[in-house]
């Protein structure tokens, strides 16, 4: 939920790790859940995010509230890891007219996979 949030904002690693007073290794191992964020550090990573603490319990109640620049389906979405993987393969897509092409692609795809189903 942390990476998906900082990205939603458009917060690097980098900016991000600043802002939350901790090292992009320790960012990383936190949003691949190899490292588990504590009590104290969690309140100041939700407050950076601008989510309430419980945004960043994946299914507390099979819920949770999304903040303003998400929908629940996205936000499950990029939670899951073809979602994960989708968005870090697209991500490293340098040319905008390539990543458009790619995303009309995938359009293309879902609407034809639609009418055969």
């Amino acid at each position: 939920m942390i990476r998906m949030q900082r990205r939603a904002l458009g917060l690097s690693q980098i900016e991000f790790a600043a802002r939350v007073q901790i090292s992009t290794t320790q960012l990383r191992k936190h949003e691949n859940g190899m490292v588990r964020v504590g009590a104290g550090r969690l309140k100041v990573v939700a407050a950076v995010l601008g989510v309430p603490v419980s945004f960043l319990f994946e299914g507390a109640g099979g819920r949770f509230a999304a903040p303003c620049c998400f929908d629940e389906d996205l936000a499950l979405f990029l939670a899951s890891a073809e979602g994960r993987e989708l968005n870090d393969a697209f991500e490293r897509i340098a040319s905008r007219r390539l990543r458009r092409e790619v995303a009309a692609l995938v359009v293309s795809i879902a609407t034809l996979r639609t009418q055969q189903d």
